[in-house]
């Protein structure tokens, strides 16, 4: 009985290391998502501040 407990803990915690791996690795590829897309965002920002600017000029 004792043995059976020690090896169903010892697989909790095997499972519990996972989940908390899969958990992090998630969240690591939310922030790069979130960084990749704010660097989208600010290119954006700068080509249509460029074409505003070329706009001015023609007129």
């Amino acid at each position: 009985m004792k043995e059976f407990l020690i090896d169903y803990i010892e697989e909790i915690l095997f499972f519990i290391a996972l989940i908390l791996i899969s958990i992090s690795a998630f969240i690591v590829n939310i922030a790069v998502g979130l960084f990749i897309s704010g660097l989208m965002l600010i290119v954006a920002q700068d080509k249509i501040i460029k074409i505003k600017k070329s706009l001015v000029r023609k007129r």
